[in-house]
């Protein structure tokens, strides 16, 4: 029993457990307020829609078919553009064949594009508005407006009855994904890859501060000791990037074909601009800084976009989603495995909060250096008295 208790009383012991039920506080809050909202803000989701038959886009009213935003584009160019860049998560697509199988007596078919390198939620959200938007379109078709959508496209009325049993058997639907993966091992790669990162980054600044804090008892210079900290961590990072990349490179995963070097270099950028973080608040609180970067552990998976999209998270953590790395480099990974998109925005943000980093550390350092060497004065005194 005595063994038991001397070991509780020990400071690192009282430090693991409270790490321990920190984690557990910190992811509880985190998630719990950053989703509160995402059922109500997933109507805030912006469907396109492009007809390219005027008769048919002014009859088929879609805001009133479906609970989400419609933004409506004149070019399909446009619309995937959009797509790609995550500011829409669905084009409905009804083009000239549409309207020319009506005249017909054909069945239609509707197309819809999707785009696989986005949020893990996406996929939960637009596969039930494809059907809806299906089924509804079938039904205003068939019940509502088939004579009047028949009679705007010109169809002779002795064709109508014709028209009315081709319809009667149901809407057809396309699906067509402009950036597919085909396992869901590939499409958790951006989460995996942030998440092992930042807590990989965690733990490295963590031992890096305690070996700065045992050598700072020699007499050697001290600011030497924290810019070779931050040698090290560029060094790290350029061949953990690497290592990085080379394991996705020779993965078994059918990923699209992507550059090596872009995701190295890419890679490099997101460590440091992680360990320079994680460093900061281990500089300013030292061992307290842990649980700065616990919260940030949590805020960023959740902020990321790689679980669901920022747009349906709370406001606050929306705003603050854009002033942490993690959103960049998910956004820049998504680019560079899936798309033919360039990382330049990413890159250049991920620069920036290098910058930001690097500066509040020299500041933070130059006013905790000033302070240690007036205390140890002070200290030096005291004694020659």
């Amino acid at each position: 029993m005595k063994v038991f208790v001397d070991l509780i009383k020990q400071r690192t012991s009282i430090i693991a457990i409270g790490a321990l039920l920190l984690f557990q506080l910190v992811f509880g809050i985190v998630w719990l307020t950053s989703y509160s909202e995402v059922h109500q803000r997933t109507e805030l989701a912006t469907v396109g829609f492009l007809s390219e038959n005027e008769a048919l886009k002014e009859l088929i009213d879609l805001e009133n078919q479906i609970d989400f935003q419609v933004q409506y584009y004149d070019q399909l160019e446009s619309a995937i553009s959009d797509l790609q860049n995550n500011e829409i998560f669905l084009i409905i697509y009804l083009d000239e064949e549409f309207a020319t199988n009506l005249r017909m007596n054909q069945m239609p078919s509707i197309k819809y594009y999707t785009n696989d390198a986005t949020s893990l939620m996406v996929e939960s959200i637009v596969t039930p508005i494809m059907l809806g938007v299906t089924a509804s379109i079938d039904k205003m078709i068939l019940l509502n407006s088939t004579g009047e959508m028949l009679t705007a496209l010109d169809v002779p009325l002795e064709q109508a009855q014709e028209a009315l049993s081709v319809l009667s058997s149901g809407m057809n639907s396309t699906v067509e994904n402009i950036n597919p993966i085909e396992t869901h091992a590939e499409k958790m790669i951006p989460l995996m890859v942030v998440l092992s990162s930042f807590v990989g980054t965690m733990v490295m600044a963590m031992f890096m501060n305690q070996s700065v804090m045992a050598l700072k008892t020699k007499p050697c210079c001290k600011w030497k000791l924290y810019i070779s900290w931050l040698i090290v961590n560029l060094l790290s990072a350029i061949i953990v990037g690497l290592v990085s990349g080379f394991i996705i490179l020779i993965s078994n995963l059918n990923i699209n074909d992507f550059n090596l070097l872009n995701l190295w270099l890419f890679q490099s950028v997101g460590l440091f601009s992680f360990m320079l973080l994680t460093a900061l608040f281990l500089i300013m609180f030292n061992q307290l800084g842990m649980a700065v970067n616990i919260f940030l552990l949590s805020a960023q998976l959740v902020t990321s976009g790689t679980l669901i999209p920022q747009l349906f998270l709370t406001d606050f953590y929306q705003e603050l989603s854009n002033w942490l790395p993690a959103t960049y480099m998910a956004s820049g990974l998504y680019k560079i495995l899936f798309t033919d998109l360039s990382v330049t925005s990413e890159i250049g943000s991920l620069l920036l909060a290098i910058g930001i980093s690097l500066v509040a550390i020299l500041i933070t350092l130059f006013f905790k250096l000033k302070l240690e060497a007036i205390k140890s004065k002070k200290e030096k005194r005291a004694v020659a008295v």
